[in-house]
């Protein structure tokens, strides 16, 4: 799962040749970012980036647990919704 993430170290040297406008002036027009040219790079960017994390978690789960078809699909599946919905609760609990 740790080399799954890899694809991030890409987003990171990206963001820091990303302007984004003050906090006070995306308080008072939050649509504002949609101005910004650098946000859209950043987000075509980090739209493939993304999606090549989650092809590696696929083939990392596929790998090491030898499960083909429908029932891996499924597994990965459920497996995201689930770590998604426990890290949303505990961050809400928590904070």
């Amino acid at each position: 799962m740790t080399f799954a993430r890899i694809p991030f170290i890409i987003l990171a040297l990206v963001s820091l040749f990303i302007t984004f406008p003050d906090v006070e002036q995306i308080i008072q027009d939050p649509m504002i970012i949609l101005n910004v040219p650098s946000f859209w790079v950043f987000i075509l960017i980090s739209v493939p980036v993304i999606v090549w994390y989650i092809a590696l978690m696929y083939n990392g789960l596929k790998v090491s647990t030898g499960v083909n078809g429908s029932k891996l699909i499924i597994g990965f599946i459920l497996g995201l919704l689930v770590a998604e919905i426990i890290s949303k609760l505990l961050i809400y609990f928590i904070i």
